[in-house]
């Protein structure tokens, strides 16, 4: 949660406050948006009442969907088609340098 929040958020203050719903806006609050919805998934066996809280009121951002409890939702699982490895190592570097 602290990378979601100090690194993609920080960076990314420009396109969620820029004027209009263009395609980048869009694009950051869908990231952001499914990015929070896997992580309360992954946190709801530890947390079971506060993501409980959270889940149904980002619900209420969906368009035409209701959402049912997060306890009836297929849990996330690892892939590693999922794995960039080189963007991985392309993010360490960056990481060094930046500290």
């Amino acid at each position: 949660m602290d990378k979601l929040t100090n690194r993609y958020l920080r960076r990314s203050r420009r396109r969620f406050w820029a004027t209009g719903m263009d395609e980048d806006k869009q694009s950051a609050y869908t990231t952001l948006f499914e990015v929070l919805n896997i992580y309360l998934k992954a946190a709801a066996p530890f947390a079971p009442f506060v993501v409980e809280k959270i889940w149904l009121a980002l619900g209420e951002f969906k368009v035409g969907e209701r959402k049912q409890s997060i306890h009836l939702e297929y849990r996330p699982l690892y892939s590693d088609k999922y794995v960039d490895e080189e963007l991985v190592e392309e993010i360490e570097i960056v990481r060094k340098i930046i500290k």
